[in-house]
This record gives C-alpha cells, structure tokens and sequence, in this order.
C-alpha cells in the first residue's frame, strides 16, 4: 500500500512507501514547527498518522546534534556492563511497568492463559500455548521449568505467536530487556543466579533481524 503525506505550510505532497526510505527537500524561511497529515484515506490508522517537522537554525541543529550524540554515548557506556544490582533494579522496574499486567505481582500469571514465571509451578493450558512453551524448553510433564537465557531473551524480545506473549523487542532497549531476564530468573522464587547483560540482548536481536532479512 502506497500512503501520500501532505505538508500543506510547504506545499509539498510525497508518497510514503513501507519498506522504502524516502525523501524530499524545502526550503523554509522562518523557523518553526511545520505540521501535515496523511493526504489519503489509507486505512484505519489514517487520523493517526500526524506529520510534525520542527525547522531551526544551522547553529542551533549543530548544538542539537552534539548534545544528542554525547547523550547516546553516555547511554550506551552505562549500559556496556551493569552490575548484578543495576539489573535487578531496572528489572523489577521494567517488568512492573511492562510486565505485570499479565505474569502478574508474584510473578504467577493466570490460570489456563498465561504461564507462571517459577519453575516447578503446575500449569495447564491449551495444546497450542503448552507446546510453544514446550518447544523453547520452559514447558515440560505439566509444569514450568527455566528454559535456557538466549530462548528466554528471544520470547522477550519476539514473543510467542499465537499466544498471549506479545513481542517487546520495538518497545524496550537492550538493557531493558536485559535486566527483565535477570529479574524473571532471580525472582519468585528462582535463583539461578544468572546476569544478562545489554551485549547479549544485542547479538540476539542481531541474529533475528539477519534471519528475516533473507540473508546467507
């Protein structure tokens, strides 16, 4: 599906196909905030579908641009290796904000739709959600067991289709993902021990992406 986009403070209509970077170019005398909307009735996402294009001067983006990259390497120092600690925090964090509608406070989740987080807890559902559960090892004689870290990141980030596990892999950063891991493998009961870093999360989603890119 083609989707046309309309800025009509510039004059300029452009299509947007998904997949395809696009681009266009104006030129803007004042600055300010410049605001469009989708120009064709695509589906129904169309009223949620706003353009907003902030201009500035040339000084002010080179600030702009500076404070963003150093805030990124900032980011991305703090979170090259965490402490045990840090991740248990963040975790408890994250998977209260994230997480907890669904597994629930005692990490527990409801009966016959979403799994328990603790080994050794008996839990039964349909064939289609205990056989997922069971083919990335968290799943076995009727009751959960703790399947390997790379498959509990993986469900973390791709979720399990067909089932209530919704991906999190667009929504949360590595080390979000990260510190859930090692909270859910410390926490209710578990204590494996395990520490997940932000690098792991990582190389998994790297491996994912390459996967569904087609590449050899």
């Amino acid at each position: 599906m083609i989707h046309s986009w309309w800025v009509p403070s510039f004059g300029v209509k452009q299509d947007a196909v998904p997949g395809f970077l696009r681009e266009t170019w104006v030129k803007i005398e004042e600055p300010g905030v410049y605001r469009g909307q989708c120009a064709e009735l695509c589906g129904v996402g169309h009223a949620y579908m706003p353009i907003v294009v902030k201009a500035i001067s040339k000084p002010d983006f080179e600030q702009w641009l500076a404070e963003a990259k150093n805030s990124e390497a900032k980011v991305a120092a703090e979170e090259e290796s965490l402490s045990r600690e840090d991740l248990m925090a963040r975790g408890k964090q994250a998977y209260e904000t994230y997480c907890l509608t669904c597994h629930q406070t005692n990490g527990q989740g409801m009966p016959g739709a979403v799994p328990p987080l603790t080994a050794g807890q008996p839990f039964e559902a349909t064939p289609q959600l205990t056989e997922a559960l069971a083919q990335r090892g968290f799943y076995r004689d009727g009751k959960i067991v703790l399947g390997s870290i790379a498959q509990h990141i993986h469900i973390v980030l791709n979720g399990i289709p067909g089932t209530p596990m919704m991906p999190f892999g667009s929504q949360l950063s590595d080390a979000d993902i990260a510190a859930i891991v090692t909270y859910e493998r410390n926490s209710f009961g578990n204590d494996t021990g395990d520490v997940v870093q932000p690098d792991d999360v990582h190389e998994a989603r790297s491996e994912h992406n390459h996967e569904n890119s087609g590449e050899e």
